[in-house]
C-alpha cells in the first residue's frame, strides 16, 4: 500500500492519474530503501507516449540523500538532542553527504558543525532509514535520510545560523516535541535499541 500510495502521488502529480481511457501501462520504477533497490511495477490508467515516460525518469532522477543523529547523554534519565530549526520544525542533527563522504564521515561532520560536539562516540548495529517527498525549486525531491544513534559526552551545544534553539528531553518529552512522525518512530526505534542494551537510565 505504501509503494501504490507514492506511485499514484507521482502520477497525479505528472498529470498522468485521470484519463479517460483505461489501457494498463507499466513503468519500472526504482526506490532506495533499506539499502537496497526494490524495484516494482506501477499500472498506469493509460499508455503512455515517449515524452511522458521521459517525464516520469526526470521525476524520479530527483532524489537526494542525507545522514543523520539520534544524539542522547546520560543524566538522571536518558535525554536526547532536539534542534529547532529555522523553518519552524524539531528534528535531529542531520545533512546532505558530501562527495567522498561516508555515511558516518557526513555524521561526524554534521553534528560539529551544527552543535559543535565533537566527542562522541557511535552505537554500532543501530542504522535507520525514512524517506519523504518536499519540493524546491518547482521540483518534487525523493529524499533519503539515514539515521545513526550517538552518545555524546559533553552537554554544552553551540548552534549554527541553521537552527535557532535545542534542547535536551527524555524519551516521552523529545516525542511530544518532536514534528514530523517519521521523527518520532527513529526515535522510538532508537530508545528500544538503548534498552535492549540495558542502558535505560
Amino acid at each position: 500500500m505504501f509503494l501504490w500510495s507514492i506511485a499514484l502521488l507521482i502520477l497525479s502529480k505528472l498529470g498522468f492519474y485521470r484519463r479517460r481511457t483505461l489501457v494498463l501501462g507499466v513503468i519500472d520504477a526504482e526506490l532506495d530503501v533499506k539499502a537496497s533497490r526494490i524495484r516494482f511495477c506501477v499500472a498506469v490508467a493509460n499508455e503512455l507516449g515517449s515524452s511522458e515516460i521521459g517525464q516520469w525518469r526526470a521525476y524520479m532522477s530527483a532524489r537526494e540523500k542525507s545522514c543523520g543523529a539520534v544524539v542522547f547523554r546520560k543524566n538522571s534519565e536518558l535525554e536526547y538532542l532536539l534542534l529547532h530549526y529555522g523553518a519552524g520544525h524539531w528534528d535531529y542533527v542531520k545533512g546532505q553527504v558530501e562527495p567522498n563522504e561516508t555515511e558516518k564521515d557526513t555524521v561526524v561532520r554534521e553534528l560539529k558543525e551544527e552543535t559543535s560536539i565533537e566527542d562522541a562516540h557511535f552505537f554500532e548495529g543501530f542504522r535507520e532509514e525514512i524517506g519523504y517527498f518536499y519540493r524546491r525549486g518547482g521540483k518534487t525531491i525523493l529524499k533519503k535520510v539515514v539515521f545513526f544513534l550517538l552518545e555524546a559526552k559533553k552537554s554544552e551545544v553551540r548552534l549554527s545560523y541553521e537552527h535557532v534553539g535545542y534542547e535536551w528531553l527524555t524519551f516521552h518529552k523529545a516525542m511530544e516535541r518532536l514534528t514530523f512522525s517519521n521523527a518520532r518512530r527513529v526515535l522510538t526505534k532508537a530508545q528500544g535499541f538503548l534498552k535492549a542494551q540495558g542502558i535505560e537510565h
